[in-house]
Order: C-alpha cells, then structure tokens, then sequence
C-alpha cells in the first residue's frame, strides 16, 4: 500500500511536471506572438547546427532559436558559427496559429573585413600607473 501510494504521488508530481512545461512553452509563444505581431525585425543570428535541409540560427537581441528550411543549403555555403542577417516576422497558418518565421537575408559582415564608417583600428586603452589609481579615504565619506 505504501508503494502504491509513493507512486501515485510520483505520477501526479510527473504529471504535473509536464503540464507546468507545456504552460512555460505557450507562455513564451504568446509574448513573443504578441511581441512580433505587425512588425517585421531584421537582425544579426548566428548558424548553430546544420541541417539536410536547413539551418537552425540564434538570434541573440531576442533569445529565439528557429529552424530556416532551405531548398539548397549548401547554396549560402553556410557553416556553423557563421553570423547572418536574418528576417522575423509572424505568419498565420491554416489552422489560424501564429508561427514566428525566420528568414536568412544573407551573410552579415565578416569578421575581420572593414565596413564602411569603421575606424581603422579600435583605440587603445591608457596604461594605468599607481599615481591613477584613488586611495579609499573614510573620512571624505
């Protein structure tokens, strides 16, 4: 009888687990439904995994990974790490669902490469020497 006991408990505690996981999961596609809803974003992602017929990116401004189905992938010659423009809009589908869509706009800059309004090299930071650095005073507090 007690083990009957402990495992109904630990089905109602899995149960429960789970549901709570569900509800996260459509919380999260609600907000982000409401957050792209008439807006359309383009923004820097980075490739993370390659696919037969696709790539997932990460688009860091807002946290969202997603899947881009491509016909050809190799097409963009894409690899991983490689850092993208990429397209996010919200589509409805049939079943009238909002679906957040990725779409990869091409390669972003590449590292290394000068852009346009760049400076030449990043300015250097000062040495600091002892006579810079502020002694704690607890008087002048």
């Amino acid at each position: 009888s007690t083990q009957s006991t402990w495992g109904e408990m630990s089905e109602n505690i899995n149960y429960r687990h789970t549901q709570a996981q569900h509800a996260g999961r459509d919380s999260i596609n609600l907000h982000t439904g409401f957050f792209f809803k008439d807006r359309l974003e383009e923004c820097p992602g980075y490739v993370i995994s390659k696919r037969e017929n696709g790539v997932v990116v990460f688009v860091p401004k807002f946290g969202i990974e997603s899947v881009v189905w491509l016909e050809d992938p190799s097409a963009l010659g894409l690899e991983i790490f490689d850092k993208v423009t990429v397209q996010l809009e919200i589509q409805q589908d049939e079943n009238v669902q909002n679906k957040l869509i990725a779409t990869i706009l091409g390669k972003a800059d590449v590292v290394g490469e000068k852009r346009k309004g760049a400076a030449a090299d990043p300015p250097k930071k000062k040495k600091k020497t002892a006579g810079d650095l502020e002694t704690y005073d607890p008087e002048a507090v």
